[in-house]
């Protein structure tokens, strides 16, 4: 009966520290699910990390793949994520991003994730004093905050959602992402988050468009469910740049003053 719905739970735990991967298969593989996954991860000499997938869509035949991180115990530092609205009401289930600075690769990708209980907090380990960090918090499936980007250096570690405001993110393929212009440094920046927490690549591309044709300047991609991508356009000379963002598959062009500059 194709209108009929069955509800399956699955447990997994392997504590011989051996395997680093781990995978469900779902039977049959030829239906759509809807499936919300809680994934805890330790080791020896290194802290637990928390990864949350949420009423995520699986479409018959697809696979995800999540990179899980673990901070090592001479480095991580136990620390509370606090959520407050206005009137300073405990928020319960909302989904924290945790994002750490690459250097590397000059982007945030996500290492971990928080969800809050029903004190309004979690407590995640961290890297203090040294390692950037921003903050991309969901709740009832919307982006609800995006932190500035910051070191910790103390605990509880703050947030408050105004539920007032109605925030501007733009959706694409289930996907909320903001494309913004910085006059000051130059940069396209992309900040995108997929709310159910399965990964799927997210690219920034940024094009230097002329009459005569359309030179690529930077395609900046990320395979995470939440990121914050940069295209720095200082050397690039005079001209039309366009940026867009890229998901699965597809390109989406936000044709507007932030994504499209000419100087």
């Amino acid at each position: 009966n194709e209108n009929s719905t069955t509800r399956s739970n699955f447990s997994y735990e392997d504590i011989t520290e051996a395997n680093n991967t781990w995978r469900f298969c779902l039977n049959p593989n030829s239906s759509n699910y809807t499936i919300n996954v809680d994934v805890e991860v330790d080791a020896n000499n290194f802290s637990k990390n928390f990864y949350y997938i949420t009423d995520a869509e699986y479409v018959a035949g697809a696979t995800t793949n999540i990179s899980l991180y673990l901070l090592n115990d001479s480095l991580a530092t136990p620390t509370v994520l606090r959520v407050r609205n206005k009137g300073q009401t405990r928020l319960s289930d909302v989904l924290i991003f945790i994002q750490q600075y690459d250097v590397g690769t000059d982007t945030f990708q996500t290492i971990g994730m928080g969800k809050t209980n029903e004190e309004g907090e979690d407590v995640v380990y961290l890297n203090w004093y040294d390692t950037l960090y921003k903050f991309i918090l969901v709740q009832n499936g919307q982006t609800v905050l995006i932190s500035n980007t910051t070191k910790i250096f103390e605990t509880p570690k703050i947030f408050e959602i105004d539920t007032e405001i109605t925030y501007s993110f733009d959706k694409f393929r289930n996907f909320e992402f903001s494309l913004t212009f910085n006059n000051l440094t130059d940069n396209f920046i992309l900040t995108y988050v997929k709310p159910s927490g399965l990964v799927e690549e997210g690219c920034l591309r940024v094009i230097k468009r002329t009459a005569l044709n359309d030179t690529n300047i930077c395609l900046t991609c990320s395979e995470s469910s939440s990121a914050t991508l940069y295209c720095n356009i200082a050397s690039a000379g005079n001209g039309t740049f366009i940026a867009s963002f890229y998901a699965t598959g597809s390109w989406f062009l936000l044709d507007s003053s932030n994504a499209r500059i000419t100087c």
